[in-house]
């Protein structure tokens, strides 16, 4: 009898080792599962990560030219306005200057006239 309960003793024991030992491995294939695809996931955001570092660089170097442009425009529109304004000026006193050497020779024109009409009316 001590025996027969023995061994039925252990078969209920083995049962239930059987049993509950299944469950975690049920358990244990989906963890390795999802730690396959975390791991996978963690090397696709890695490079991701990676080609996003990259393209900032790249970006950042442009940013850089175009700023390095973007002044070098700068200087020179301001250096063209500030000629253009000069000659804008030169011309300005030129056509002052012709002004009044064009009033001076209406001037005397007209000085010239007087003295040569002042002189044929005497003459006549």
């Amino acid at each position: 009898m001590q025996l027969k309960l023995l061994s039925t003793s252990a078969l209920i024991l083995g049962s239930t080792l059987f049993i509950t030992s299944c469950v975690p491995k049920r358990q244990l294939l989906s963890a390795q599962d999802n730690i396959k695809r975390l791991q996978s996931d963690s090397t696709q955001f890695a490079s991701r990560i990676s080609s996003l570092e990259q393209n900032l660089h790249q970006l950042e170097g442009n940013k850089s030219d175009l700023q390095k442009q973007l002044e070098a425009t700068r200087t020179e529109a301001t250096s063209r306005l500030e000629d253009a304004s000069s000659r804008l000026n030169m011309s300005q006193q030129q056509i002052a200057d012709q002004q009044r050497k064009l009033e001076q020779l209406q001037a005397l024109i007209d000085q010239q006239r007087k003295k040569y009409t002042g002189i044929t009316r005497q003459d006549q």
